[in-house]
């Protein structure tokens, strides 16, 4: 890790009530996250939300298991709250780390 600081620990932040709009396999970081989703989501007054990734995508349940319930979200149009894991990396990109369908 360089002295730079290219990532914070910042507090764990919890999204309500919001709208999964999209799912984007994405490339973004190259070989660091390949095998990554970019999810995009907008809350009850309309603010976009992007940049927010899968904490551990490659892992049953906090990958494939937040994937697929996402998925089921976007699919069926129903709402969700997502919680982060406080990590903001170098691109402001931040990791999610539970979703629950409300």
């Amino acid at each position: 890790m360089s002295s730079d600081q290219s990532y914070s620990l910042n507090e764990i932040e919890y999204y309500g009530n919001v709208e999964i709009i999209e799912l984007e396999t994405y490339p973004r970081f190259e070989a660091t996250s390949t095998n990554n989703v970019k999810v995009t989501f907008k809350d009850t007054e309309e603010e976009v939300y992007t940049d927010f990734y899968l904490v551990s995508p490659d892992k049953q349940i906090e990958g494939v298991g937040l994937y697929t319930t996402l998925l089921l979200a976007l699919i069926h149009q129903r709402k969700v709250s997502l919680k982060t894991n406080g990590f903001v990396g170098k691109h402001q990109e931040r990791y999610i780390a539970g979703v629950i369908i409300i």
